[in-house]
């Protein structure tokens, strides 16, 4: 009889130390999910920051188009200040589009930072 309360015990003070170990590791594999999570928002914020700051140079390039004697976008026409000035349905349309596709961003950021 004592030896199987021995016995018991032994086994009982095992599943213990196996369970505190099984915890362990599932915290740490939490917070590795916690992170990684975490990484892919950021990199998806980094990318659309990567996105817009494309957009600017090209923006950029555009006004300084004028200068360099190139005829005026499609949908777009000269300004008297040397640059390019958008027809209103075409700033009409791009302003809707960035507006479209900027919601769209923030919307999927917000999915992939929960």
């Amino acid at each position: 009889m004592e030896a199987d309360l021995q016995a018991a015990h032994r086994l009982a003070r095992s599943s213990r130390a196996q369970l505190a170990a099984a915890r362990a590791e599932v915290g740490a594999n939490l917070g590795i999910a916690r992170s990684q999570r975490r990484r892919q928002g950021l990199s998806a914020i980094l990318g659309t920051l990567q996105q817009l700051a494309g957009v600017s140079e090209l923006h950029g390039a555009l006004q300084c188009a004028p200068s360099r004697g190139r005829p005026a976008p499609h949908g777009a026409e000269r300004s008297p200040a040397g640059g390019f000035r958008a027809t209103e349905p075409l700033a009409a349309s791009v302003g809707r589009s960035r507006e479209e596709r900027m919601h769209a961003q923030r919307h999927e950021l917000c999915v992939r930072v929960r």
